[in-house]
């Protein structure tokens, strides 16, 4: 994550864009995934990371942010792949060489056409746990994590403390 930061820093117009793709040839293809998960968790947009694998073909994986299908973004940018398959919330992928440099561009695109309406501001606020701050203690946390790996299937719980003044 340290490199990621690094790259986002040095480009402020990863801000603008609706989608991150980010990669490296030399990033090994296991462990995109998670660094895409992280991205978009951190970034709250879609992200696309790639990497070289053995053969030298240019593979991906991606996640969403819930605002939008990244099967379906990439259907709509299917010019830029050879390849690729997934579900609502994330996928792989497989890029054209001479595509790689333009998939950000494609993507935003993309996404403009295939993205899902903003809430309402008034809309009820979705939440598993409404409380207060003295329901933050390592036992209720231990207790949560019994449920754990969350995911998909299986996301984590949300949680309303109104009124909480944040400092920092």
């Amino acid at each position: 994550m340290r490199e990621i930061n690094k790259k986002f820093g040095l480009n402020p117009l990863r801000s603008t864009t609706e989608v991150i793709v980010i990669g490296n040839p030399a990033w090994r293809v296991g462990v995109l995934g998670l660094v895409a998960g992280k991205i978009s968790d951190e970034y709250k947009k879609p992200a696309f990371v790639w990497g070289k694998d053995e053969n030298d073909f240019i593979k991906g994986s991606c996640r969403s942010d819930s605002s939008v299908s990244v099967v379906e973004l990439m259907a709509e940018a299917r010019e830029s792949f050879l390849d690729y398959g997934g579900h609502e919330m994330a996928g792989g992928f497989t890029v054209r060489n001479d595509k790689i440099h333009f998939l950000e561009e494609a993507l935003s695109r993309s996404y403009q056409k295939v993205k899902r309406p903003a809430f309402a501001s008034e809309e009820k606020i979705d939440y598993d746990i409404k409380s207060d701050l003295s329901a933050v203690n390592m036992k209720n946390w231990r207790e949560i994590d019994k449920f754990s790996p969350f995911g998909l299937g299986n996301p984590k719980p949300t949680f309303l403390f109104e009124n909480v003044k944040i400092e920092r």
